[in-house]
Formats: C-alpha cells, sequence, structure tokens
C-alpha cells in the first residue's frame, strides 16, 4: 500500500512539475510503529472501560486496526 501510496505521489509530482522524495520506511521501523500503535490502542480501549468514554473506544479501535496494516507492510517488505 505504501508503494502504490508513492507511485500516485510521484504521478502528482511529475504532472505539477515538482520534485518530492517520499520516504521508503524500513520493515523494523514499520514493526516498531505497530507495536507502539497496538500498546496505545490497547491502553484507550482499557481507558473507555474504566472511564467509560466511548471516543476512547473508538480511537482505540482505530489505533489496533493501524497496527494490524502496518503489521502487514512489514511483511510485505
Amino acid at each position: 500500500m505504501i508503494k502504490k501510496l508513492n507511485q500516485t505521489c510521484q504521478k502528482f509530482n511529475d504532472a505539477l512539475g515538482i520534485s518530492i522524495k517520499l520516504p521508503e520506511p524500513k520493515k523494523g521501523t514499520l514493526k516498531a510503529a505497530s507495536t507502539y500503535s497496538f500498546v496505545v490502542g490497547t491502553g484507550l480501549v482499557a481507558a473507555s472501560i474504566i472511564f467509560e468514554q466511548k471516543w476512547c473506544a473508538a480511537a482505540g479501535g482505530l489505533s489496533i486496526v493501524n497496527s494490524i496494516v502496518l503489521r502487514r507492510e512489514a511483511k510485505e517488505k
């Protein structure tokens, strides 16, 4: 997915005549980001149980989904 996004941005850059180089994250960086995202998401879900805040549950759920996506991206590298 990151590769497709970079290709799309490159086409956009070419159409505008600008040169912006997007970073290519390494496998280790993606794994670390996935772990951090999972920890934060789990913490937010736990906080939503303790403080009964729905927004914490929603943000935690999105963070956990982000963690899964990042982990899959790391496996593709």
